[in-house]
Formats: C-alpha cells, sequence, structure tokens
C-alpha cells in the first residue's frame, strides 16, 4: 500500500511540473521550427541545431543554417510573413517559434492545424535585458537553461566593461546618432527600440525621441536633428539630398560589418554594442576630435 501511494505522488509531480504550454518532452524528441530569424540564432547559440527542422528563407547563422538546408536536416517552410502550411504541418514539430507580430490570420491558422499547445509567440524586445529574458525563456522550453545562463553571463561581463569606460564620458559631450533604416524613404527607429538601447549602451545617445517604434521622418526631421553620426543598416545607394547632412560631409556615416546584428535582436546584440562603441570612441570620435 505505501509503494502504491509513492507512486501515485511520483506521478502527480510529474503531470503537476509540466506546464500546459510545454509539455514534458525529452531533449531527444524535440522537432523545432522557427518562423523569426533572430530566434533561430537564439537557438543555435544555445546549441540546439540538430533539433531545428524548419526555419524561413532569411534564417541563416555563420553559414551553418544553409549547410543543414543544404543536407535536407532543414527545410525552407516560411518566407515574409507567409507560411507554407504544407510543408509545417509535415514536419510534426513539437515547439513552433514565432514573433508576435506575425499576422492573426496566419497565427490563427497554425494554432489550428499544429495545436496551439505547440506554438509559441513572443514579443520583439525593446532594451537589453529584454533580449535576456528572451533568451532564457526560450532556454527554458528547449531544456537549454545551463546554457543561456552562461551566455547572459558573458553578454553581461562584456556591457559590464563597456559600461565602465563610457561612465567617465559626460552626457552631454556624447555623439547623438539619427539610424537610417532605410532609404527611401528616410525609415528610422524610435526611443522604444533595441536599437536605440544599443546606440545609448555603446556610449551615444539619440537624435530624435520618436515615439513610434519604426516611424518614416522627413527631410525636415532629419536636418533639424543635425545628428553627429548616421547609423546606416542598408546597403542600398546614397542619396544626393542626404549627402547634404553634415554627418554625411564629415564622413561620419556607420555601417556596421554586419547589419543583421544591429536589426536582429539576440546574443549578437552584444557584439553591436562593442562595435559601435568601438567605432565611437577608438577611432571615429578620435579622428575627429583630432581634425
Amino acid at each position: 500500500m505505501k509503494k502504491t501511494i509513492i507512486i501515485f505522488l511520483i506521478i502527480l509531480i510529474t503531470i503537476f511540473s509540466c506546464k500546459k504550454k510545454d509539455p514534458c518532452i525529452n531533449s531527444q524528441e524535440l522537432k523545432i521550427i522557427s518562423l523569426t530569424p533572430s530566434i533561430t540564432k537564439i537557438l543555435f547559440n544555445l546549441e540546439m541545431d540538430s533539433f531545428i527542422v524548419g526555419v524561413t528563407d532569411f534564417c541563416k547563422f555563420n553559414g551553418k543554417v544553409e549547410k543543414l538546408v543544404e543536407e535536407g536536416k532543414i527545410k525552407r517552410i516560411a518566407g515574409f510573413n507567409s507560411f507554407n502550411f504544407e510543408k509545417i504541418t509535415a514536419l510534426s514539430a513539437t515547439h513552433i517559434f514565432g514573433m508576435d507580430s506575425v499576422s492573426m490570420e496566419n497565427k490563427l491558422m497554425l494554432e489550428k492545424l499544429v495545436s496551439k499547445e505547440k506554438t509559441n509567440w513572443f514579443y520583439h524586445p525593446r532594451n537589453f535585458e529584454g533580449i535576456k529574458e528572451q533568451i532564457t525563456e526560450i532556454a527554458k522550453l528547449v531544456n537549454k537553461e545551463k546554457v543561456a545562463n552562461n551566455i547572459i553571463k558573458n553578454m553581461n561581463k562584456r556591457l559590464y566593461n563597456i559600461q565602465k569606460s563610457i561612465d567617465k564620458i559626460d552626457v552631454n559631450e556624447r555623439p547623438s546618432i539619427l539610424v537610417e533604416i532605410y532609404f527611401p524613404p528616410f525609415t528610422t527607429a524610435g526611443i522604444n527600440t533595441f536599437i536605440t538601447d544599443i546606440i545609448i549602451k555603446a556610449g551615444a545617445k539619440p537624435a530624435l525621441e520618436l515615439k513610434e517604434d519604426w516611424p518614416t521622418i522627413s527631410m525636415e526631421d532629419i536636418i533639424s536633428a543635425e545628428p553627429d553620426i548616421i547609423l546606416r543598416t542598408h546597403l542600398t545607394g546614397k542619396n544626393k539630398n542626404l549627402e547634404l547632412l553634415t554627418a554625411y560631409k564629415k564622413n561620419r556615416v556607420f555601417t556596421p560589418s554586419n547589419i543583421d546584428i544591429f536589426l536582429q535582436p539576440g546574443v549578437e546584440s552584444i557584439d553591436a554594442i562593442q562595435e559601435l562603441y568601438e567605432y565611437l570612441y577608438e577611432a571615429s570620435l578620435i579622428q575627429t576630435n583630432n581634425n
């Protein structure tokens, strides 16, 4: 009788320790679909590449995604907000990860076809803390919390070293940056986006404090802002109107070596902060001050 009660208690503990949204699945049984490039990168950083079965056409990670696609181990199952539902259902995924910005129509269709319990929708992180929280949240769902803790510890250490340096610089002396997401039209980043947080943590300040996340602004707005530096995250041709800006005239235009890490919040966001910090205080501004 006593043995029966113990077994019963073990079963109860097992049942209630499994969240409804996160069924108890052995790590070896995981089959993951990622509907967002930034989440795909997080999964690779969490050492989950062998469990990914489907990604979007835009997902990449140091050539590894492309290699696995070529080998047939990962399928391309989605374009820009357009899903191949037939391919998705055929993969029999245990987890589907995507951003909450997915259209409601696609979201409902997906939840209907594969079950709501298997789909996980995440909000776009608005700052560095939000990025770390998302890494932790995904890690919990795929049983990689220890790996995530080490990743975040490293990110915090690198950020601390950068912050220690810029804390010595007066806020009023820090350069103003205007993000040029795309042109034309001139699309920029609002104050509540992770890109703006990258700018602040790298030791600069936003040239415009806009409430809308990804607004388009006029040439009048750009000229009145008179940014010290333009952070350019696209590779389309230059425009003569923009070249009239002081930042363009003085060649204070920063184009990252890897644009994606400034546009896709994730583990590499600390690399974005590091790269911008080095441009501001180890190259561009030092050269400017010497001229």
